[in-house]
């Protein structure tokens, strides 16, 4: 799955044609500057540096934060995994030209104090590694210009070699070749870590098997799956290279569902579910929001609204002005019950005021249609099995007749006993919604509107669908167009549009070339045609009046425009001359080339990436600019 820009695409950059070329010289490429990585307690604003090194420059400011460990709700009866509330821990990243300013920036943070990390950590592990080997499934261009995926098995033995990568290049593809993340593969490098361990497979009940990483369930219960050695995996990380461990992921060689988000996204091997969790969790990182589901704690990014005022996602609204859809959670409860010991009931009220509603549940060890009974006020409702023994998620609705006005009661029962040694017949969660008529209330998954979500508190943000995206819906593969444009912004936020610039001596003449990203017309998997994406480019130069003024003529007399203003002239007793702003001459004529011949002097391009996806991009993150001297590349 290697993706380079290839020979194809230097031909289109410089039209193609047979020539004679010498003297190239590059005279832009990305460069790295200083990253640090912090754990910090919010509550007391203490710090930890749990990372450090080269990093790619965020273009949208120098701190991102977002939660340390994401993880999905826990029922009352369940206790925290090792005790600790890690709600309060943030994960902070910090990239700054120097290390001094980076700590600086990370000092004015940490008001509670800031410990440095990272060399007990590189002491600690320094022969950790050893044994570990880096594979590259999928390669489009140097780190300092990708967005870097690491994917690090856990739990599997030297044996294990050729399970650990049939597992990761089945996820690959799943993630990479299907719908979720095709778009955005140009930006992406895709790395695995093997790490052979002692033991096979996680640990349960809260205790780490001896594996690389630790990874552990704290119960039986098929959803968290935590990570005991944080440094290890940190250190691992790095054997990719400079700046190429961006997010890291860890795959527990396990069979069933679970995972975490946060500074680790990590998921397991399972056929079933591991791409499910593997893309929600990532989305999170990778989009840079909160949840969409409700009973979900946070809610934040593009994605999220408290107000219905001023909405993030107004210019994908499909219909103006917006309306809050008429909704009402009834149910949502994180049951995480066997049940084999006994029926579980929820007693509810509704007010007779709405016309639908939608029962949602997920459910793990039932792979028969007998192996669980369910009811909705006394009433058997009828369900077919996925045939798996994961968790999986299944739904009833009734759009003809709502819930009446009083008490209701949902009844889950244990059906067929699960045979011996096979998992427990586990209800893991349930929900209910009322919903309003379809006028009130739209289920169409293309309607972008404000749909309310509750959190586990009760409080009321919006999101912008139905169910149309996978950080609401699991099940989904992809995201709604809200997320789709979060998505482009965030991983453009960390990365430069332009490649590379360079001179050569074409045919006795300096020609200036600009290597955009991979995208639009030089796509290598193909071009998605100028009506979903294209590159728009703009030639500047800056030298004496003398020097241009013919061509300061010639754009006069065309209209050219510089900035979105009418190009000023005047005559004088002097020759006739050109104001512009900030003192650069848009040279019109080689507007949207990527290659041209230009005399020596000062040069400025700008380089912006259009695609459908993205209507509003406030930081200019789609908009790259270079500027620099030219000189004769033929001397």
């Amino acid at each position: 799955m290697r993706a380079v820009i290839s020979g194809a695409i230097l031909a289109v950059l410089f039209g193609g044609a047979a020539c004679s070329q010498s003297g190239f010289k590059t005279l832009y490429e990305p460069e790295l500057q200083h990253g640090v990585s912090l754990l910090q307690d919010v509550t007391t604003g203490r710090c930890e540096i749990v990372n450090a090194g080269p990093a790619q420059p965020f273009r949208s400011g120098p701190v991102r934060k977002r939660a340390a460990r994401r993880e999905e709700t826990r029922s009352s009866h369940s206790p925290k995994a090792d005790g600790e509330d890690h709600s309060a821990l943030e994960y902070v990243e910090i990239v700054a030209e120097t290390e001094e300013l980076a700590v600086q920036h990370a000092k004015q943070l940490c008001f509670g104090g800031l410990e440095d990390l990272t060399a007990s950590e590189e002491e600690d592990l320094a022969t950790g590694t050893a044994e570990m080997d880096v594979i590259n499934f999928i390669y489009n261009g140097a780190p300092a210009n990708r967005i870097d995926i690491v994917l690090m098995g856990d739990g599997y033995t030297a044996d294990d070699r050729m399970d650990f990568e049939a597992d990761m290049n089945r996820l690959v593809a799943d993630m990479w070749a299907g719908d979720t993340f095709k778009h955005i593969l140009p930006l992406m490098n895709v790395w695995g870590i093997f790490a052979p361990g002692v033991d096979r497979g996680i640990g349960v009940g809260g205790k780490p098997k001896d594996t690389p990483f630790g990874l552990y369930r704290d119960g039986t219960e098929l959803r968290g799956i935590y990570c005991s050695k944080p440094y290890a995996a940190r250190k691992a990380c790095k054997l990719t290279g400079p700046a190429a461990c961006d997010y890291p992921s860890l795959i527990g060689n396990d069979d069933f569902y679970g995972g975490l988000g946060g500074e680790f996204v990590i998921s397991t091997r399972s056929n079933a579910s591991g791409t499910v969790v593997l893309r929600h969790e990532m989305g999170h990182n990778l989009v840079h929001v909160g949840e969409e589901y409700d009973g979900g704690q946070v809610y934040s990014g593009c994605n999220a609204e408290r107000s219905l005022k001023n909405m993030k996602w107004e210019k994908w609204f499909t219909d103006s002005p917006v309306k809050e859809q008429r909704s009402v959670v009834r149910v949502q409860d994180y049951s995480w019950y066997d049940l084999s010991k006994g029926a579980y009931s929820i007693h509810f009220r509704s007010d007779g005021a709405y016309e639908r509603w939608l029962l949602k549940i997920s459910a793990s060890g039932v792979e028969i249609d007998s192996a669980m009974e369910v009811f909705l006020d006394g009433k058997a409702l009828e369900w077919k099995s996925s045939g798996i023994l994961d968790r999986g998620f299944y739904e009833w609705a009734d759009d003809d007749a709502g819930l009446s006005d009083g008490d209701h009661t949902l009844v889950f029962k244990l059906g067929t006993p699960p045979e011996k040694n096979a998992p427990i017949r586990q209800l893991c969660s349930v929900s209910l919604v009322e919903l309003g008529e379809e006028a009130e209330y739209n289920t169409d998954l293309s309607f972008i509107s404000a749909y309310p979500t509750i959190s586990q508190s009760g409080k009321k943000t919006y999101r912008p669908t139905h169910e149309a995206c996978l950080m609401r819906n699991m099940a989904r593969p992809t995201f709604c167009p809200v997320c789709q444009e979060g998505l482009w912004i965030n991983l453009m936020s960390q990365l430069s549009v332009i490649e590379r610039v360079e001179t050569s001596c074409r045919d006795g003449r300096t020609t200036l070339n600009v290597v955009p990203l991979p995208l639009a017309q030089f796509r290598e998997s193909g071009d998605l045609g100028r009506d979903v994406e294209w590159y728009t480019v703009r030639w500047y130069t800056r030298a004496s009046r003398d020097e241009h003024q013919a061509d300061e003529v010639n754009d006069y007399r065309e209209g050219a425009v510089d900035g979105g203003l009418k190009i000023q002239a005047a005559f004088s007793d002097g020759p006739f001359y050109t104001k512009r702003k900030d003192g650069w001459l848009h040279k019109k004529k080689l507007d949207d080339m990527f290659t041209a011949e230009v005399k020596p002097g000062l040069w400025k391009m700008e380089v912006r990436f259009h695609t459908i996806d993205v209507r509003l991009d406030l930081d200019d993150v789609l908009l790259s600019t270079w500027h620099g001297r030219v000189d004769d590349a033929c001397t």
